[in-house]
C-alpha cells in the first residue's frame, strides 16, 4: 500500500509540480523583457536552456528548447539538434543565442522579480 500511495502521490501532487515550474521558467517575463510591441500586456517569452543534466530532467522531450518547438510545432523533438543547428546558420541565429537561459538562473531572476512589482 506505501507504494501505491507513493505513486499517486507523485502523479497528483511531484509531477503537476515540476511541469508547472518548467512552464514558469519556459514562459514567465522578466521585467526587462515585459513589452511586446507597444501592449504591455503581452509578454512573448520562450528560453532555450542547455543540456546538460538538470534540463533534461525538466525539459524532457525537447522542451528544454522550447523556442524551436514554437517556432516550428510539427519538429519532432528528436530533430531538435539538427533544427537548432541550422537555424544557427541563418539570421536567426543571434535570436537563439539571445534566448539561450539556465533553468536556476530563470528561476532566481523570477524570484528576484516576484516580490518587486516589475514583472507582469
Amino acid at each position: 500500500w506505501s507504494s501505491a500511495l507513493c505513486w499517486i502521490a507523485a502523479v497528483m501532487i511531484v509531477y503537476p509540480f515540476f511541469g508547472s515550474v518548467r512552464q514558469l521558467l519556459e514562459h514567465r517575463p522578466l521585467a526587462e523583457n515585459t513589452l511586446v510591441g507597444n501592449d504591455p500586456t503581452i509578454a512573448a517569452v520562450n528560453r532555450m536552456f542547455p543540456l546538460d543534466f538538470f534540463s533534461r530532467f525538466l525539459g524532457a522531450a525537447g522542451f528544454n528548447r522550447h523556442l524551436l518547438h514554437h517556432w516550428y510545432p510539427q519538429a519532432s523533438y528528436s530533430n531538435f539538434d539538427e533544427f537548432e543547428a541550422f537555424l544557427l546558420k541563418t539570421e536567426l541565429g543571434p535570436q537563439i543565442d539571445r534566448a539561450r537561459a539556465r533553468y536556476l538562473a530563470s528561476w532566481r531572476a523570477l524570484v528576484r522579480t516576484a516580490g518587486s512589482g516589475d514583472a507582469t
